[in-house]
């Protein structure tokens, strides 16, 4: 196994390893060397037979441990150097300023002074390039006389180093990979958070690439190409609106990114599982809508026909299955209260051609709810309707005064139909006085022998999908816990948070398994004439 490991570095790590040390210390001779120390700690370690589980993840802490090893006997060397050399800038020299613009081009001293941290950039920018003296910087910055020599040391160090390399900037400088970002939003902050941070290139990158790894601000800048200053702004930015979280100087991803590997195993367990759980799902919701059929009501009210109103109850019921089952985490679905008044949660997947439709879900306005196919071409069809105009639906279903101007909308969008002078919904409606009946229906004990059969039969049923949601949980926890990293690992109330978003109600993608199980095997079905209400409820 190890051999094969051992094959496995030669063929896929080795070069990234390079480039891995190349970037960190900007020469390609010193690249070289830490490359083979790092290489040779990962061969005798597989010679020696160590077992390893996770191999990249193993790969690459070696890989930063001997960094940091290089890196410390460095700075011990230099500091040595240094002392020996009893360097010393003195104001009265004019060789430091005119000799730097005279030795180095210009160009490059700009270019470098974007990569070294704001410490060091402020003093050189005011010594070097305004002509400002010692003394004066010192009292500018409020710190000791020695400090801004020593500073300056280091800055002038660093600068030559950089400006003697041609800097590598990572891939996602110019090709960021492809994650599909959700946000599940109760309320966005004041200034629209988090939206106003998913969708930018660079954020996305920046989570990508602080992810399981944190890095300083000069390591994102390099990395992503980005001038340090601009990305020392960004960076706070998004730790203030609590999507990174800052440890010392390093950034890290505070949200979960699942992998396609673990996508790819939780999709090869959904295609056991759901030709088990959906067929029970649909049996149920046959003999409920029966029950309720015998009882003289409609579960699903009166203005949409069973097989659109089929669209919600399937997803509808196997969600209030999901909370019923006592491994399902017990965390309100509500979300997580964020700075500037926000109430929102994200995560993000690896983009895998293998997933499913996804199913979304928004709670509209005043009782009007909607789940989101991308099913096919139904996100074309379908309408987000204003905050205003489901009031009014809202209203016309419950038979109070509405805004005409709003229901010509509501009518334009298919939602609401005109008949003469009649406004006539095309939606599903639970209502909790049918409910009510229902209940004393039942009490009386004045039904059929096929109602009791009917009612036996889902208890069985319920028994049966509650123990199938209960393996689910376990299944696809266990495969989240060991793709996600520590510190999102260790956070329960995020984990629970994340089981209940991916198996729960947000669960974009369990939703689209049990919606493409259901059209496989004919329960749902769509076509061209399938309305754009399928899947629009409303509960009064």
């Amino acid at each position: 196994m190890n051999e094969e490991k051992m094959q496995d570095y030669a063929e896929n790590y080795m070069e990234k390893v390079f480039y891995f040390c190349l970037k960190k210390t900007g020469n390609s001779h010193e690249a070289e060397d830490l490359t083979s120390d790092i290489s040779l700690s990962i061969l005798s370690a597989l010679r020696r037979g160590t077992k390893v589980e996770h191999f990249s993840a193993w790969v690459w802490q070696i890989a930063h441990n001997r960094y940091r090893i290089w890196a410390e006997k460095k700075r011990r060397h230099s500091e040595n150097v240094a002392d020996a050399e009893d360097f010393e800038i003195l104001d009265e020299q004019e060789e430091p300023a005119e000799s730097m613009i005279h030795r180095e081009d210009m160009a490059l001293l700009r270019r470098e002074l974007a990569f070294i941290s704001s410490d060091y950039r402020n003093i050189v920018a005011m010594y070097y390039l305004e002509n400002r003296k010692v003394n004066d910087i010192a009292e500018h910055l409020g710190i000791p006389k020695g400090t801004v020599v020593s500073r300056l040391h280091r800055a002038r160090n660093l600068l030559k180093e950089g400006m003697s390399m041609t800097r590598e900037f990572g891939k996602r400088s110019y090709q960021p990979e492809r994650f599909r970002f959700s946000v599940i939003c109760e309320r966005r902050g004041d200034s629209g958070q988090p939206w106003c941070y998913m969708n930018a290139k660079l954020h996305q990158n920046i989570y990508l690439e602080g992810y399981d790894d944190p890095k300083t601000a000069e390591a994102f800048a390099l990395e992503l190409g980005v001038a340090l200053p601009y990305m020392e702004d960004e960076l706070e930015r998004l730790t203030r609106a609590t999507l990174l979280v800052k440890n010392g100087n390093q950034y890290e991803t505070a949200f979960p990114i699942i992998s396609r590997d673990a996508l790819w195993k939780i999709h090869i367990y959904y295609k056991d599982l759901m030709p088990r759980l959906v067929p029970l799902l649909e049996e149920n919701i046959d003999r409920f809508t029966a029950q309720y059929k015998e009882s003289g009501l409609s579960y699903f009210g009166i203005y949409q026909p069973y097989e659109e109103a089929k669209w919600t109850l399937l997803l509808m019921v196997y969600r209030d299955l999901y909370t019923m089952c006592k491994d399902s985490p017990k965390t309100p679905l509500g979300n997580t209260k964020r700075p500037a008044r926000g109430i929102w949660d994200v995560y993000a997947t690896e983009d895998a051609e293998f997933l499913p439709s996804q199913v979304g879900f928004t709670n509209v306005a005043d009782g009007l709810y909607q789940y989101l196919f991308s099913y096919r071409d139904m996100e074309k069809k379908r309408h987000m309707p204003i905050a205003a105009e489901a009031i009014a639906l809202c209203n016309l279903v419950r038979g109070e005064p509405y805004n005409k101007a709003h229901m010509e909308k509501l009518v334009s969008y298919g939602y609401v139909e005109r008949i003469g002078k009649r406004d006539i919904p095309k939606i599903a409606v639970f209502c909790r006085e049918s409910d009510k009946n229902f209940l004393e229906f039942c009490e009386k004990r004045q039904f059929s022998k096929t109602f009791s059969e009917h009612a036996n039969a889902r208890k069985a049923l319920h028994e049966n999908i509650l123990a199938l949601l209960s393996e689910m949980n376990k299944t696809v926890y266990d495969i989240l816990c060991h793709d996600l990293p520590k510190n999102i690992r260790k956070n329960e109330e995020m984990m629970r948070s994340l089981l209940h978003t991916y198996c729960g109600l947000g669960g974009s993608f369990t939703l689209g398994y049990i919606m493409e199980t259901a059209l496989a095997d004919g329960w749902l079905s769509y076509d061209e004439n399938t309305p754009p209400t399928v899947g629009v409820y409303v509960r009064i």
